[in-house]
Parts: structure tokens; C-alpha cells; sequence
């Protein structure tokens, strides 16, 4: 049976319902999406709201629609796992790969914006950035070590200390209002070092792959920049590379 589903951000909501019910739930057999009509019934929304939803997993690749057929469920994407081109959280991540995740919180700090992230952010270097330092864990062993930085300027109210330990895109809704749309990433290998091979309990010259992102808002500003390291073992990077 199909959840319901509360009205705040209905169509993203949609979306994901939609997704798990695809992957391991009642659609997980089935090769083409039951009717708009059918599904508007079970979920109780609107057609508007459903076709957003559709048309957002279409564009990831989860969905293809034919004329005349219906909207085909392509299991070759949904057999993809750990897509670097989606922005997953990194605890549902590590979740669906069949981990239990935890996450450290290893401290936040207010400093000023060298010119790089002052470049990338559109402010003015030595501007105060917030900075938030977290490793999450797989199965108790380090995982992913993740540094946010986010200018100081778009903080609108005082926030627990609390906050700052949750995913960092409901900081950046709760105490910033602002939504994370989409992030442009860069892969890259690099070396450790020695105060992250401690942190990861790895060696120092352990090679890793790691990536740094700029996440914009609906405007197309920028609000976040954050380096990720992946330790070695845990997570593939999948991308969707669709032809066009």
C-alpha cells in the first residue's frame, strides 16, 4: 500500500515516493508506470503535481515515456547505485547501499573567504564564511569526510548548535532560506595527507578521489561550496551519460 503524503514540497515528495515504490516497492516489478490517472488516485494529488514529479525522474533517467505505449521504466538506470550526477544525502546514500550510516560532527568555524571561495561564492575575499566539518561513517568505518563553507551574509536568524549537525541543505533552508537547486561538481584524485588520513584512518599517501561543489538556488546564485573525500572501497561514482 502506498503512503500518503503531507503537502509541503508535494511534487518532490511525489518524486521520491514514486522512486522507492519503483526500486523495492510495489512498482518494483513492473516494467511500465501504471496510468496517470491510476496513480493521481493512489497518491491523491493532482495531475499537475504527478507530472512534475514524472517528469523529474524522466530527466534522470529512471523514466522514459513513448508515445503511444506509456512511460517505460528503464532497470538499467535503476540498477545504478552511488550517481555521482544526483544530489543524494550522504546517510540515504550509504543507506541504500546496504550500510548503517552515522555521522561525526568535527566542528564549525567562521573564517575569511580566500580568494578561490570568494570567486566561486560572488563575495568579496576575506568575507566571513561559515564553515561545518563532518565525516560520515559506513558500517562504523570513515566513509566520507565533507567541509562546507557559506557565506555569513545570508544567515537571516540565530540557529542551535544542533543544526549545524544535520545535513547541511536543512541548515541552509532553516537558517538561511534558501533551497539548493543544483550543484555543479569536479571530480579529482588527490593524496590524503596527514591530518585526513587521521581523520579517515587511512594512510596518508592513501590515493583518493575526491570532488569540490558549488550549489546554487533557483536564482542561480551561488550559497554553498564544499570539498567531499571518498575513502576507497565504499562508494562506486555512476553517471547517467545520456545522449544527446
Amino acid at each position: 500500500m502506498i503512503k500518503s503524503i503531507d503537502s509541503t514540497h508535494l511534487h518532490l515528495q511525489v518524486r521520491k515516493l514514486l522512486l522507492q515504490e519503483i526500486i523495492q516497492g510495489e512498482f518494483a516489478e513492473l516494467e511500465m508506470l501504471p496510468t496517470e490517472m491510476e496513480l493521481c488516485k493512489r497518491l491523491g494529488v493532482s495531475r499537475t503535481t504527478l507530472r512534475h514529479a514524472v517528469t523529474a525522474l524522466e530527466q534522470e533517467g529512471y523514466l522514459r515515456r513513448r508515445q503511444g505505449k506509456g512511460t517505460i521504466i528503464d532497470r538499467n538506470v535503476c540498477a545504478m547505485t552511488a550517481r555521482f550526477d544526483l544530489n543524494a544525502e550522504f546517510s540515504n546514500l550509504l543507506r541504500e547501499l546496504g550500510y548503517t550510516p552515522t555521522v561525526q560532527f568535527l566542528g564549525s568555524r567562521e573564517e575569511p573567504a580566500d580568494p578561490e571561495r570568494a570567486r566561486l561564492l560572488n563575495v568579496q575575499e576575506n568575507m566571513p564564511l561559515l564553515t561545518v566539518n563532518k565525516l560520515w561513517f559506513a558500517d562504523e568505518k570513515p566513509a566520507i569526510w565533507c567541509i562546507d563553507s557559506i557565506p555569513t551574509s545570508l544567515i537571516q536568524k540565530s540557529y542551535p548548535d544542533e543544526l549545524l549537525r544535520e545535513d547541511i541543505f536543512f541548515f541552509l533552508q532553516d537558517a538561511c532560506g534558501q533551497v539548493v537547486d543544483y550543484l555543479i561538481a569536479n571530480l579529482f584524485p588527490r593524496r590524503l595527507g596527514e591530518e585526513l588520513g587521521q581523520i579517515m584512518c587511512l594512510d596518508p599517501d592513501e590515493p583518493v578521489i575526491a570532488s569540490n561543489a558549488v550549489g546554487y538556488n533557483p536564482e542561480g546564485s551561488p550559497v554553498l561550496y564544499d570539498i567531499e573525500v571518498y575513502a576507497p572501497g565504499i562508494l562506486t561514482h555512476s553517471v547517467l551519460r545520456a545522449k544527446i
